[in-house]
């Protein structure tokens, strides 16, 4: 039995500064989405050392393809999710 899953990760607004088109990540069935979001921002340390804005990852959000996902939301199976960064605007 397999008990990983390989995500794949759509990036928006600044996070696209730092990574182009879509991002894999192969993570353990049942992660929240918080590890999700940590395993990110590890990933995108170490491919782009100008990357090391925490903030950034502790005010986004991931979603999939029908709501936010809360921080303690558990991923269980393959999917593609998307990181939001915060916006501003008026």
């Amino acid at each position: 039995m397999n008990d990983t899953m390989t995500l794949s990760i759509r990036m928006f607004g600044a996070f696209r500064k730092y990574h182009q088109g879509e991002l894999t990540l192969d993570l353990p069935v049942g992660s929240t989405a918080s590890t999700v979001k940590s395993a990110i921002a590890a990933t995108l340390q170490q491919s782009n050392p100008a990357f090391g804005n925490s903030d950034l990852i502790e005010k986004s959000v991931l979603a999939d393809n029908h709501r936010i996902l809360p921080d303690d939301a558990k991923i269980s199976s393959a999917v593609t999710l998307a990181i939001l960064p915060p916006v501003c605007g008026g």
